[in-house]
């Protein structure tokens, strides 16, 4: 597992037959490091929006390389969760993917690869990147900022 805000992946997949989609399913998780949590807590809304919009647009990028699934059109849902299984302060979003997108030229079902959605590394590095970006563009995360970069 790699740690946020580079991002946690984990992979489940869940066969065909348990499955209302065509292949498979992918389980995404993206959370922060844990010396962001302080400042992600005092500043929740600025620290939400970010985690969300840099984890979705990370997915939706790879996803969108032909090598991979080749269409950012996957129709994945996230959850905030915010406290661990230890009732610690944890944020994290847990993305529900399905195995494949829809091509949007011919609206024809795209699957991915079996073994895995995207590569891990090549997710965690560019949602670490964007994550970082975001918050650098949003005036009231300084603290955020200061911290992401130490």
């Amino acid at each position: 597992m790699v740690h946020g805000p580079e991002e946690q992946c984990e992979d489940d997949t869940m066969p065909a037959s348990r499955s209302r989609t065509p292949d498979h399913l992918a389980r995404r998780t993206s959370k922060y490091r844990f010396h962001l949590r302080d400042a992600a807590r005092r500043h929740q809304r600025v620290a939400y929006a970010a985690l969300f919009e840099a984890s979705s647009e990370a997915l939706s990028n790879l996803a969108a390389n032909p090598k991979f699934v080749g269409t950012d059109r996957l129709g994945f849902f996230g959850v905030l969760h915010t406290w661990g299984r230890t009732l610690e302060y944890h944020p994290r979003v847990h993305y529900v993917v399905p195995g494949g997108g829809i091509d949007e030229i011919g609206g024809r079902w795209l699957l991915s690869r079996a073994d895995f959605l995207v590569p891990v590394e090549a997710l965690s590095f560019l949602f670490r990147a964007k994550f970082r970006d975001i918050l650098a563009r949003e005036p009231a995360s300084p603290r955020l900022t200061t911290r992401l970069e130490q």
